[in-house]
């Protein structure tokens, strides 16, 4: 018979939170990514992620990404990526239609979840995201800009 002790998931959990924090000083920032973000207005764009909202916070604030003013982490959906929930979630928060919204994703799963939802358009970021079929890959996001209201990739050079 297996002896269950929610007590001890629970507590290697937030041990595990506890490791991903102390670690996310040492992440940097995808290029580009804190320009772009932060030529954004306030009220279109989110960050979507699979992990949990304490360690996405300290990992944008090492990144020197400005906060988001929506936020899907792990814990706002019943199901992750590839499910479609995340990106759903992320849409109605902005209130958009999900076919209205440019997904930036750098996992093959992340684009899954995107297509799933329905988004507009899917940008892979890195050369790993290719595997997932988005629309357009760019190495980083050195190469997209927001212009007058209108978001613009620039294909000439480093994109697929």
């Amino acid at each position: 018979m297996e002896a269950r002790c929610p007590g001890a998931a629970a507590a290697a959990t937030a041990e595990l939170v506890a490791l991903e924090i102390e670690a996310a000083v040492h992440t940097r920032g995808i290029p580009g990514a804190a320009r772009l973000v932060g030529s954004l207005p306030r009220d279109v764009w989110a960050v979507v992620t699979s992990s949990n909202r304490a360690v996405a916070l300290a990992r944008l604030q090492s990144s020197h990404v400005p906060r988001p003013p929506t936020l899907v982490a792990a814990e706002d959906v019943p199901r992750g990526k590839p499910e479609p929930d995340p990106y759903l979630l992320g849409a109605y928060r902005l209130a958009r239609a999900a076919e209205d919204c440019i997904v930036f994703e750098d996992s093959v799963p992340g684009i899954r979840s995107a297509r799933a939802a329905g988004a507009g358009f899917v940008v892979g970021v890195g050369a790993g995201s290719a595997d997932g079929d988005p629309d357009v890959v760019v190495a980083d996001l050195r190469a997209v800009r927001w212009r007058d209201g209108v978001l613009v990739v620039d294909t000439a050079g480093g994109v697929d």
